[in-house]
């Protein structure tokens, strides 16, 4: 069973990624992100593509039916951020700019590990 302070810390993390994956679902839908999305070589539509995919996601994250898809959202985060810190170094950008998405990485790790076994 898990202790409260489990509990808390995974909805606490969770509910952070959250907040960032649908900040960062707002900017690649608003075209926000297109310059970056373009030298790091992806077309102009990407950006749209990825916005839909993390509302998508997000969706399936607080869904409350299907735990398998929770994990499967889970799963597709982070492919899309280890993706971005991996685009960027790439390019050759520095370290510097892969940190944001490293951070967000970090963040999942920390919502799945405390959140437990379904």
């Amino acid at each position: 069973m898990r202790t409260k302070k489990k509990q808390l810390g995974a909805a606490i993390a969770k509910g952070v990624f959250a907040f960032a994956a649908g900040f960062l679902a707002l900017m690649n839908l608003t075209g926000a992100t297109l310059s970056s999305l373009v030298h790091l070589g992806y077309p102009e539509y990407f950006g749209t593509i990825l916005g839909v995919a993390y509302v998508l996601g997000l969706v399936a994250l607080y869904q409350p039916l299907w735990k398998w898809l929770q994990n499967w959202a889970w799963g597709g985060f982070a492919a899309a951020i280890v993706g971005a810190v991996a685009s960027h170094l790439f390019v050759g950008d520095p370290l510097a700019n892969a940190v944001p998405a490293i951070f967000l990485l970090l963040l999942l790790v920390i919502a799945v590990v405390l959140k437990g076994p379904d």
